[in-house]
């Protein structure tokens, strides 16, 4: 690079932009006379611009709550940024050093209930950037907000609405077009609000409105949800109950409504169904005709179309093998203690009075290639009579682990004998 003047002055600009940031050394050599001077060097850094922040949330004439988080782009590593109030020229909150390029959010304290305009400006290694552009909004009371129901969801007449608000605020909850609230004053706590309410089935739609401090929020937007029945409880056969092709499914649901018992597998074969009566009981008499083997039962309530959820699966074992009863024979006359005989695969039984089963005649009775015998463990009341029986299976030809229930024909018994009368002594 020539000098253009004897006056020992120099100058020299580089076409090509310096990186800005980091450390720089120029290294000057002259020559004169074909001969070169000593070096000599200088470092230097060339200043990072400080960008203009741009705040994107909270929108333009927006409303907000009190607790505000400002974001934005733009931002810069290691810069602090500030949010101010611009009306008012006062800063809003501490600054934030920002870790990263990009986005950048700041947290505000609680907020004054009235309009708002702020800015903000970052500054890097103290050199202050350009204030964004005035944003314009206004701190109000917010509607609150509900987590229970979801738009088009389901819940039982009986039901606990809930959600989230302004803490110390209250709730009130109107059915739509309602003059009246339908729950009012509901107070708003650290983990929100819940209010309990019972409604009529249906499609039904809500709004809700939240008070603090005086000031009213606007009215959430309407909320439409389903009221459905409440999924029945099955009270009979208990679970894991060994049950035959044919049972009685029993339980409890409320009055008027219909009760249908499925399968709790992938096909949710209907079993059956049976109105609720008033003492809020209902029985369904389920046939099957699945192999044998565990399921599971389930049970819906229906009423004005709408279906419950499906009770939680009641497991039952199925037992389809019929065994057999061969002593006391059909017509037979027997006598104290009676003695049972049959056939049936392998496994434990047990044989039953034919009114009560919970009034075992006979029980731990092994079961053989051969069949099964047993004699009665009490008195058996004279006149006729039944017995059924039933058994464990432990072959595994077919996966089967109980029988059906098998019933005796009917079998006599004899009164016990007249004591013989002692003669006269005198």
């Amino acid at each position: 690079h020539p000098v253009e003047n004897n006056n020992g002055t120099w100058s020299f600009r580089r076409t090509e932009p310096f990186a800005p940031g980091v450390t720089h050394t120029a290294t000057l050599i002259q020559t004169a006379a074909q001969q070169d001077s000593p070096e000599a060097s200088r470092t230097f850094t060339v200043a990072l611009p400080v960008r203009k922040p741009v705040i994107t949330y909270p929108t333009p004439s927006a409303e907000v709550g009190r607790v505000l988080t400002v974001r934005g782009r733009d931002g810069m590593a290691e810069a602090s940024m500030q949010v101010r109030d611009a009306q008012f020229q006062t800063e809003l909150g501490e600054p934030k050093v920002l870790t990263a390029d990009g986005e950048w959010s700041v947290e505000l304290p609680v907020l004054e209930f009235r309009p708002y305009t702020i800015d903000a400006q970052q500054t890097l290694r103290g050199e202050p950037s350009e204030r964004s552009e005035t944003l314009r909004f206004e701190v109000v009371v917010l509607p609150p907000e509900f987590d229970v129901p979801q738009p088009g969801g389901n819940l039982p007449r009986s039901m606990t609405l809930s959600g989230t608000g302004m803490q110390g605020g209250r709730v009130d909850i109107w059915l739509q077009g309602a003059s009246e609230p339908l729950i009012e004053d509901v107070f708003v706590g650290a983990d929100g609000w819940s209010a309990d309410v019972t409604l009529p089935v249906g499609e039904t739609t809500i709004v809700a409105r939240q008070r603090f401090e005086g000031r009213p929020s606007k009215d959430t937007a309407p909320l439409t949800f389903n009221v459905v029945p409440a999924a029945p409880f099955i009270e009979t056969p208990a679970t894991d109950e060994p049950i035959g092709r044919r049972v009685v499914v029993s339980g409890f649901g409320v009055p008027g409504d219909t009760v249908t018992v499925k399968l709790g597998d992938a096909t949710h074969a209907v079993l059956g169904s049976s109105p609720v009566l008033e003492d809020r009981t209902w029985s369904v008499t389920v046939e099957f005709d699945q192999p044998g083997g565990l399921y599971g039962l389930m049970a819906v309530a229906s009423s004005e179309g709408f279906d419950s959820a499906d009770s939680p699966a009641r497991s039952v074992v199925l037992g389809t093998y019929h065994p057999s009863i061969d002593v006391p024979v059909a017509g037979g006359w027997v006598d104290n203690p009676v003695r049972f005989e049959g056939e049936g695969r392998p496994g434990v039984g047990q044989v039953v009075s034919w009114f009560n089963p919970d009034q075992v005649w006979a029980s731990d009775l092994n079961v053989e290639a051969g069949g099964w015998q047993g004699g009665a463990s009490q008195s058996l009341s004279a006149g006729g009579n039944w017995c059924r029986f039933r058994q464990t299976i432990t072959d595994t030809a077919d996966g089967a682990t109980a029988s059906d229930w098998v019933e005796s024909g009917r079998f006599e018994v004899q009164p016990p004998s007249s004591p013989t009368q002692a003669p006269n002594s005198r």
